[in-house]
């Protein structure tokens, strides 16, 4: 694999990553606001 076609995979596994990390927060602010009320 040549180290242009790593880097590309590298982006999408960190964009799917932080995809899936702010998907998470929102989730547990929906959660948190839910109960603070």
């Amino acid at each position: 694999m040549r180290t242009q076609e790593k880097l590309v995979v590298q982006q999408q596994n960190t964009t799917a990553f932080l995809q899936k990390l702010f998907g998470d927060l929102a989730t547990l602010h929906q959660i948190y606001t839910c109960f603070a009320l």
